[in-house]
Formats: C-alpha cells, sequence, structure tokens
C-alpha cells in the first residue's frame, strides 16, 4: 500500500509504517526500473546497513542519471525524503544534502543504470539480446 503525494512521501510513509514494527531492524526499497539490480547487489545494501565496524544511517544505490535505484534505513528518517525534485537528474545531489543537514552517515553502492528515457530501452533491448544468446547456449 502506498500512501503520499509523491515519491518522497511514499517511501518515507513505507519506511514509517515497516520500521516503527517491533520485527523490523532495516528496510530496504528498491525502484523497479532497475533491471541490472540483483540480490548480490541488495544483499551487499543490507551488509552495508549492518557493518558492525563502520556503521550507517543510509546505504543508497545510485543510478547514473544522478537519482537511486535502492535506499536502505535502519530508521525512517523522513527528513531524507523531502523537499527533493524527484525525477531529476538533482535527486541524489538533493538527497547527499538532506542527509548531510540531518548528519546521517551514508554508503554508496556502485552506481547502476536504470530505465527511465527512450534510449534506456536500447539498453534494456540489447541486454534482452544478451541474455537470449546466454541462455540458449
Amino acid at each position: 500500500l502506498q500512501k503520499g503525494e509523491d515519491l518522497g512521501q511514499k517511501m518515507a510513509y513505507a519506511a514509517c509504517k515497516n520500521l516503527n514494527s517491533p520485527s523490523i531492524d532495516s528496510l530496504i526499497i528498491i525502484g523497479s526500473d532497475c533491471p541490472v539490480m540483483n540480490r548480490e547487489y541488495i544483499a551487499m545494501g543490507l551488509q552495508a546497513l549492518h557493518c558492525s565496524s563502520d556503521p550507517v544511517d543510509v546505504v543508497l544505490g545510485p543510478t547514473l542519471d544522478g537519482g537511486y535505484a535502492l535506499i536502505g534505513l535502519k530508521q525512517p528518517q523522513a527528513g531524507v525524503f523531502q523537499d527533493i525534485e524527484w525525477g531529476t537528474v538533482h535527486v541524489m545531489e538533493q538527497t547527499l544534502e538532506r542527509m548531510a543537514a540531518e548528519s546521517l552517515k551514508y554508503h554508496l553502492l556502485e552506481p547502476l543504470w536504470d530505465v527511465d528515457r527512450p534510449q534506456d530501452l536500447e539498453r534494456l533491448e540489447s541486454l534482452d539480446a544478451l541474455l537470449d544468446t546466454y541462455l540458449s547456449v
């Protein structure tokens, strides 16, 4: 169930609803438009959140276009999602500014590409062709 007017409000609601449950100690939110994200990438995000030698509040999986495809949290951190120009090249930059304003420590995963524009579909088609070749061998 999603509640909120924009993407930030929806993610803040999901974080608050889930992380206020006593049985949940962390949360990873992923975008559905990142076909190259896999379980290992998500596991790296969880590992970064739970690293006792270098604890962080937030983990982000940046995208090549200035956004992010993954955010991991241990606390709701609603402020991270405020005053962001969602759907623009400024999302990551503004999120990092929000985290600095909240004095949050973060970890960045390796950047991935996502599908937002027509040219991204060409990359996706190339990936599909590569997978077809690989799977037919």
